[in-house]
């Protein structure tokens, strides 16, 4: 799946579209985007973030826990987007 850490400029390296297991992957402490992209047939690169974990090593089983980062509202993590009131979260 290819999601984007929301906390971040989508047009920056970290906030960029990431080929990663899961839509909570931008919380998890195993998290790590790499630029694994290639050249094509022009010549231009391309560019194909990837999280540098999952690519490495497989992702961790089980996988860590998300650490949310939860906005002012206290509901809506501001990375992941997912709507929360998690006792994991780290507040905001």
């Amino acid at each position: 799946m290819s999601v984007h850490d929301l906390a971040e400029k989508l047009n920056q390296f970290e906030g960029g579209w990431n080929y990663i297991r899961s839509a909570l992957c931008p919380c998890r402490p195993c998290y790590s985007p790499r630029d694994s992209g290639y050249y094509d047939s022009q010549g231009k690169w391309v560019k194909q973030v990837e999280c540098a974990t999952r690519q490495n090593n497989g992702c961790p089983l089980p996988p860590p826990t998300p650490k949310h980062f939860i906005g002012t509202d206290g509901l809506i993590c501001k990375r992941c987007g997912r709507l929360t009131s998690a006792p994991d979260s780290t507040g905001g």
